[in-house]
C-alpha cells in the first residue's frame, strides 16, 4: 500500500507540470478540454483533473496492450484466420472486436448498487459492492456460440469489453482507440506461427495472458510498416 500511495503522488505531481503547462499553452489534446471544460458553469478543480488523468494514464496503456497482443496471439494460433485477414483487410475491424471479446483486456470492475434489485435470483440490497465480471459476460453460452473458440467470422453482437452505458470507457468510445490493433504485425501482412503445443492461458482475478512462448515471423508482404526486420526471426513474449 505505502508502495501505491508514494506511485500515486508522484502521478500527481507530474501531472501539475502538464496541467500548467496546457493553461499557459493549450494544445488539441485531452488536458486542454479538462482544463477548460465545466459543467452548468461549474469548473473542474485541479484535483478532480489530477485523478480523471490518474485513471486515465494507465487504463490506455493496460487495455491497448493486452488487447494488441490478444489479437495477435488469437491470429497466430489460428493460422487459416490470419491468411484470411492478410488477404482481406475488410476483415480487419471484425477480428479487432473478436479479439476484446476472447480475451476481454480486463476482467473485473467493482460496481455499487443504486437500489435494491434481483439479478437472475439473487437478491442484491441498495448500496451493496457487486464485481463486474465483463469477461464472464463476454464468453457468456446464452449469447455466443461456443464463446470459448476464437473466431473471427462469428456473428458480430456488440461485447461490453470496454463496459457499457454510463461507465463505458470514454478512451474506447472512438474508432482511434482500436488503431493499435490494426498495426500489429499480424494485420500488416506478416506471417507466423506460435510453437506447439498450444501455450495454457493464465488467469488472475484482473486479467488472463498467456505464459512465455516463442513466436516464428516471416515474409512481410507490406514494406516499411516493420523496418529491419530479418527475413525469419523468432520472438519470446
Amino acid at each position: 500500500m505505502d508502495t501505491a500511495l508514494k506511485a500515486s503522488a508522484q502521478l500527481r505531481e507530474y501531472f501539475v507540470g502538464i496541467l500548467a503547462d496546457r493553461r499557459r499553452e493549450p494544445r488539441d489534446d485531452m488536458v486542454t478540454v479538462l482544463a477548460g471544460a465545466d459543467f452548468d458553469g461549474v469548473r473542474m478543480s485541479d484535483e478532480q483533473i489530477y485523478g480523471f488523468m490518474r485513471n486515465l494514464l494507465p487504463a490506455g496503456a493496460e487495455t491497448t496492450s493486452r488487447s494488441t497482443a490478444s489479437l495477435a496471439f488469437g491470429l497466430l494460433t489460428h493460422p487459416a484466420q490470419l491468411a484470411a485477414l492478410v488477404a482481406d483487410r475488410g476483415l480487419l475491424p471484425q477480428a479487432i472486436e473478436e479479439g476484446i471479446r476472447w480475451e476481454t483486456p480486463l476482467l473485473n470492475f467493482m460496481r455499487q448498487t443504486t437500489r435494491d434489485v434481483e439479478f437472475h435470483g439473487v437478491a442484491i440490497p441498495e448500496d451493496s459492492m457487486v464485481s463486474v465480471n465483463l469477461g464472464s459476460a463476454n464468453h457468456d453460452e446464452a449469447r455466443w456460440d461456443d464463446p470459448e473458440r476464437f473466431d473471427i467470422f462469428r456473428e458480430r453482437k456488440p461485447h461490453i469489453g470496454f463496459g457499457h452505458g454510463a461507465h463505458v470507457c470514454i478512451v474506447c468510445t472512438s474508432p482511434a482507440s482500436r488503431a493499435p490493433c490494426s498495426s500489429t504485425p499480424c494485420s500488416t501482412g506478416c506471417r507466423g506461427s506460435v510453437s506447439a503445443p498450444m501455450p495454457r492461458r493464465r488467469t488472475s482475478p484482473a486479467c488472463t495472458s498467456g505464459p512465455h512462448h516463442t513466436s516464428t515471423w516471416c515474409g512481410i508482404e507490406r514494406q516499411g510498416l516493420i523496418p529491419n526486420l530479418a527475413p525469419t526471426s523468432k520472438t519470446s513474449s
